[in-house]
């Protein structure tokens, strides 16, 4: 793969965080995700949020592994991922408790509730979910941003690249290696832990993509995307997980991105896909509240431009001022011929 090439990697995130506010809007309007289309069709194993998820692990992984072989420097690293997830997070927690104030029916118990609903979610660490008087009666419940629960998931899988980048065995044995393991402790599923439970099977997906990075040289023939997905429906038909297939299926996405398009400037006017994923719920859930009539259809068009104009916003007063930041100390450190297409 030619990784200097032309791509759409900014419409498959755009596409998957639109997919996640779609799959969002079953369970928000009716308080369960046993009518989504795709739960059906794969008896309740998939959803199109799942779906959306794994391709923003998978996308992740290749993209964050080329990141650290653009540095292999620790601190410009952690850095850059930072400044990409938290100034965004920041300014969705804000609004979130502003307009949380305005909104809340139990005005004495907010502000003791809504400062650590901030903080905590800030820190990716045991986030916290609900703030007092705020859409207690929704169909879901008071939730006010089910979509924060990934990032500290994804973070911790950033440290793990950058340990295996630390210790000098981001190739392919080793990277194979971290994908068998996430798989194998995926399936024993020893752990009850909140965060360890789910972890492992998107490290999974995350070092799928990981190894469609190291792995980049080798070209495979074009049947080989379509044996993907034939081999992804046979799974879902015989009750198989899609982790055994992870690399496969992470192969033919990334040869799908780096397809000749006319959009491969989608986000000429900007990124809006990490506002997208993070503004989606909390105006899905304020949808929810103010109009109670159960439709998923009007759940979404009633939340998509509302959460496409806040994201709008987030990426040109807020994370794009960040991102430029990240962009200066790059260019200063790695030379031009050595930058990969990285969000």
């Amino acid at each position: 793969m030619n990784l200097r090439k032309e791509n759409h990697f900014d419409l498959l995130r755009f596409l998957a965080a639109t997919l996640v506010l779609v799959s969002h809007a079953f369970p928000l309007t009716s308080g369960s995700p046993a009518s989504e289309p795709l739960a059906i069709l794969t008896d309740h194993r998939l959803t199109l949020g799942r779906v959306a998820v794994l391709i923003f692990f998978i996308v992740s992984g290749f993209l964050i592994a080329g990141s650290w072989d653009n540095r292999k420097v620790l601190s410009r690293f952690l850095s850059a991922r930072v400044l990409r997830i938290y100034p965004g997070l920041a300014g969705v927690l804000l609004l979130s408790v502003v307009v949380g104030a305005m909104i809340t029916t139990d005005r004495a118990a907010y502000w003791s509730t809504a400062i650590p609903y901030f903080f905590k979610n800030l820190t990716l660490y045991r986030g916290q979910d609900a703030m007092a008087g705020v859409f207690q009666d929704n169909p879901i419940g008071p939730v006010i941003n089910g979509s924060l629960w990934t990032l500290c998931h994804e973070f911790v899988c950033y440290l793990v690249v950058a340990a295996v980048g630390m210790a000098g065995k981001l190739n392919k044995p080793y990277v194979l290696a971290l994908w068998l393991g996430a798989l194998a402790v995926s399936l024993i599923d020893p752990f009850t832990h909140y965060f360890l439970q789910p972890f492992f099977p998107l490290l999974s997906w995350f070092a799928a993509g990981m190894l469609v990075y190291v792995y980049r040289e080798l070209v495979l023939p074009a049947w080989v995307s379509w044996a993907a997905v034939a081999a992804a429906v046979a799974c879902l038909w015989a009750g198989v997980d899609l982790m055994f297939i992870s690399p496969l299926l992470a192969y033919a996405l990334i040869r799908l991105v780096y397809l000749d398009g006319p959009l491969t400037h989608f986000a000429k006017y900007g990124d809006f896909s990490y506002g997208m994923y993070i503004y989606a719920f909390p105006v899905q859930q304020f949808m929810a509240w103010q109009f109670k009539d159960g439709v998923w259809w009007h759940n979404v068009l009633l939340s998509l431009p509302l959460t496409l104009l806040l994201s709008a916003l987030s990426w040109h007063w807020i994370e794009k001022r960040f991102i430029g930041r990240k962009t200066k100390a790059r260019a200063a450190a790695v030379s031009p011929a050595a930058i990969i297409v990285e969000k």
